[in-house]
């Protein structure tokens, strides 16, 4: 219901074909609440006694970001996106990822990507993701499954996926949990899926499970996303539906969560 924002100085280009590329400066970020904190991102200048209201503009470091990022497409048949971003004397982090379409005569792609971390306190332990995605198209339904392996061990540093609630881009993301939790060290997860659309109604149902070798962690996630945009006089309304089932290795953890949204676009 609140989004976050950054203040930034950013300069873009599309001159090369295609080629987008993106340099830019972050000097402060706006959680949603100001009661959000995030373990990964401590280095944010957060206010711990807030109120619950939407939150202030905080510092990120004492020096900022800096980033560059650059996405390609080749021959039709390539997308290829990678970033390196710096939070200055705080951690260094190069994200990639490329996604190739299969001749086949149905749609269908592999992709990988990858994250690595670089502290830039010695006492914090380096850490890297792989991911791995597959997916193709068949008589209206989509078909996809994903894997993602975080190095390290029990106890480790998580990989660095980014500043803000919304850096969660893994290919084994989810709706409640985003999907953190493959960011921890020495975590697998998988996940099995497929969406399909009908008329003005997309819907899509997955399976997520996690594999945290601290006791207690692993979870599997049931979810299902439904949207519907109305078309004529109404087109300009939507409706979604977002449903989960968590089932924490630690049963005192389980849950469902509903989620619904109205929105009206002028």
């Amino acid at each position: 219901m609140i989004n976050e924002s950054f203040e930034m100085y950013q300069v873009s280009s599309s001159h090369f074909d295609g080629t987008d590329i993106s340099i830019g400066y972050v000097t402060k970020y706006q959680t949603r609440t100001d009661k959000s904190f995030y373990v990964d991102n401590e280095f944010v200048d957060f206010d711990f006694n807030g109120s619950g209201s939407p939150g202030d503009f905080y510092k990120i470091g004492n020096d900022g970001v800096f980033f560059v990022q650059v996405n390609k497409r080749i021959a039709k048949k390539f997308k290829v996106n990678s970033q390196y971003a710096n939070v200055i004397n705080e951690v260094q982090a190069l994200y990639a990822d490329v996604e190739y379409t299969l001749p086949t005569n149905f749609n269908s792609y592999i992709a990988m990507q990858y994250y690595k971390t670089k502290w830039d306190k010695n006492e914090l332990v380096d850490n890297d993701l792989l991911g791995f995605k597959v997916g193709f198209s068949q008589g209206g339904v989509d078909f996809f499954a994903g894997y993602t392996l975080a190095g390290g061990n029990e106890g480790d540093n998580r990989v660095f996926r980014g500043i803000g609630q919304g850096a969660y881009y893994q290919f084994t993301a989810t709706t409640k949990t985003a999907g953190v939790g493959a960011f921890e060290s020495g975590t697998n997860w998988y996940q099995l899926g497929l969406g399909s659309a009908i008329s003005n109604l997309k819907g899509k149902i997955f399976y997520t499970s996690f594999d945290n070798p601290i006791v207690g962690k692993d979870l599997n996630e049931w979810t299902v996303n439904l949207a519907y945009q109305f078309d004529g006089k109404l087109e300009n309304i939507g409706i979604s539906i977002d449903f989960s089932i968590l089932d924490y290795e630690n049963n005192q953890k389980d849950a469902t969560d509903l989620r619904t949204k109205f929105t009206y676009s002028f």
